[in-house]
């Protein structure tokens, strides 16, 4: 089968497609994948049966306009060119889009061509753009409002819907979707990917501590880091030689190293820039306790983070905020302990607790067993492969 992926973002990384192409390429299906190129990488590249088509960015003196260009918007004519031009080329049987704002086009694409769409919810999108708080023009163009209403047209449209989570599933049923129109496909570690490198005893000695906190992902807004360090800044009276890890980039920065400076605590607290994926695990494996304090909203209540299964698969007990599908998880694996949404002393009781409790060793085991045994990208794989048969 000829699948033609459609993705806003350039590409890579992104964690969920690659997943995704990896385990549809394995079965023999031929992937091609539409996206951005802001980085402006060659336009056509393939690997086996994995071809990515990137726009073609503006030269010269038209480049200032390359952002304008490739604005991922179901009637912009550089995208909409270029998925046309794929589907007539290569055949295309399938059309699997990723995220809203290309949706509509591959709706539109999907009728004009007589191809079935698949519309890929990375996550509640209405609700994460509320999350974000845009600013200036980009809250206008990229307006709460407005996806909402697009979203409710184009579930309905798409043949089959895929979502992160029960509870998001559970969100479009109530909007009046069918249950067979919608598979879980959750956000579980691949574990045969996800590895170590045998450099988590030397970032262990770099930070000279015996008990180490680590964040892993992006610093922007709606990431509840701020409540984060000021929990950390309460339990370093409690033991003053703890590490606080903070792994990423992101908007919020500055923000966040200028608070662990007002806090009189930046010694303790060690930012890295963003690190290559594959070092990742190392990070997880050189920590104690690992960390989501991602507020409650409408947004983390219907998605799941991949940093929850990738700590799991490391060991490492985790302490999640109060968000539904992280609760759950966390309460159903015994993995770690939850604490109430942007409440710093709620936090930093669970931080105590897990210092103290001598079953951190068994929450870690908890968590890396129900990996093993369910939250994996190989039992996970199953629901993909098994839809697009349904398809065939």
């Amino acid at each position: 089968m000829n699948i033609c992926m459609i993705l806003q973002t350039d590409f890579p990384p992104d964690i969920r497609v690659e997943k995704e192409v990896k385990s549809l390429i394995k079965c023999g299906h031929h992937v091609h994948l539409v996206c951005k190129n802001v980085k402006r990488k060659e336009s056509l590249s393939r690997v086996e049966n994995f071809y990515i088509h990137r726009l073609i960015p503006f030269k010269g003196v038209l480049k200032k306009f390359n952002k304008i260009k490739m604005f991922p918007a179901p009637f912009n004519p550089a995208w909409s060119n270029l998925v046309r031009k794929v589907i007539i080329n290569y055949s295309i049987n399938v059309l699997h889009v990723h995220d809203l704002p290309l949706a509509p086009l591959a709706v539109s694409m999907g009728r004009k061509f007589c191809i079935p769409v698949i519309y890929d919810m990375h996550e509640n999108y209405p609700e994460a753009l509320k999350a974000w708080n845009k600013k200036g023009f980009e809250k206008i163009i990229k307006s709460p409002f407005i996806a909402k209403i697009v979203e409710k047209r184009v579930v309905r449209k798409a043949d089959k819907l895929i979502v992160v989570i029960e509870e998001q599933k559970q969100r479009l049923e109530k909007s009046g979707i069918h249950s067979d129109k919608i598979i879980v496909l959750s956000n579980t570690v691949d574990t045969e990917k996800f590895v170590p490198k045998g450099k988590s005893q030397s970032i262990r000695e770099e930070l000279q501590s015996d008990f180490i906190l680590t964040y892993v992902g992006g610093l922007d807004e709606n990431r509840g880091l701020e409540t984060l360090i000021k929990a950390f800044y309460l339990f370093l009276f409690y033991h003053h030689n703890a590490k606080l890890l903070i792994v990423g980039s992101g908007r919020k920065k500055e923000n966040l190293i200028n608070l662990t400076k007002k806090l009189k605590i930046i010694l303790n607290v060690q930012f890295t820039d963003w690190i290559p994926f594959d070092m990742v695990p190392d990070y997880v494996m050189a920590s104690d306790v690992c960390l989501i304090p991602q507020p409650v909203n409408g947004h983390s209540n219907t998605t799941i983070p991949h940093k929850l299964f990738q700590y799991m698969s490391m060991g490492k007990p985790v302490i999640v905020s109060d968000a539904k599908p992280l609760a759950r998880i966390v309460r159903e694996t015994k993995s770690g302990l939850v604490f109430n949404s942007n409440d710093e002393e709620s936090l930093v009781k669970a931080i105590i607790k897990l210092y103290n409790d001598m079953e951190r060793e068994k929450m870690g085991d908890n968590g890396k067993q129900a990996v093993l045994d369910k939250y994996n990208w190989s039992r996970t794989q199953n629901s993909l492969l098994d839809l697009y048969k349904r398809i065939l």
